[in-house]
């Protein structure tokens, strides 16, 4: 069985803007080394990154018709988790919530260099947790 050598990754915010109900996050990973990025299949990406960085475009919103949901809450509680194995990262959005009528949605968009090789995930993990190698984001 091979050992997986897992590190953390330095997730830095780089820019936080508010659109009404939607808020967009941005931050950067450090690429170099990676030669493949594992994502689910619901996360964009685009292929016109710097070498050497990921951008993640992380953009929230909320629409609760009850105003018990607000964006700032649920901005904590959404994010994404990024995992380095060797030449190999993982990224897994967690946190979009529903509860009655009330709901928080996360798009995540990712720009990567030309060259890196992506592979979709059949079923990203349930809850990523720091303890298991996992660098936590959600933009606060």
């Amino acid at each position: 069985m091979r050992r997986a050598l897992w590190s953390l990754l330095a997730l830095g915010l780089s820019a936080c803007a508010a659109h009404g109900g939607t808020l967009v996050d941005r931050a950067s990973v450090d690429m170099h080394g990676i030669r493949e990025i594992v994502l689910p299949h619901d996360v964009t990406v685009r292929k016109d990154g710097r070498i050497g960085r990921m951008e993640l475009i992380l953009e929230k919103s909320v629409a609760s018709p009850s105003r018990t949901l607000r964006l700032e809450d649920a901005r904590r509680d959404m994010g994404v988790a990024v995992r380095r194995d060797q030449y190999r990262l993982e990224l897994v959005p967690f946190g979009p919530v529903q509860t009655g009528a009330d709901r928080a949605t996360l798009t995540v968009t990712v720009r990567i260099p030309d060259g890196v090789t992506v592979t979709r995930a059949a079923v990203p993990p349930d809850s990523p947790e720091p303890a298991q190698g996992w660098r936590l984001h959600t933009g606060d």
